[in-house]
């Protein structure tokens, strides 16, 4: 797992996972927990 940040709004949280796969893929995931605990996820692949 990546590092947990917190932001400037208050019971934010973003957690940045980073994947590294064969022939350099690379997928960041990125989840965002709200004070709700909400999650957004947003995959994003580079082959």
């Amino acid at each position: 797992y990546g590092p947990l940040k917190k932001e400037n709004a208050p019971g934010k949280y973003t957690q940045v996972i980073t994947y590294r796969g064969h022939s350099n893929e690379r997928i960041d995931i990125s989840f965002k927990y709200s004070a709700a605990f909400t999650k957004t996820i947003s995959i994003r692949g580079r082959p």
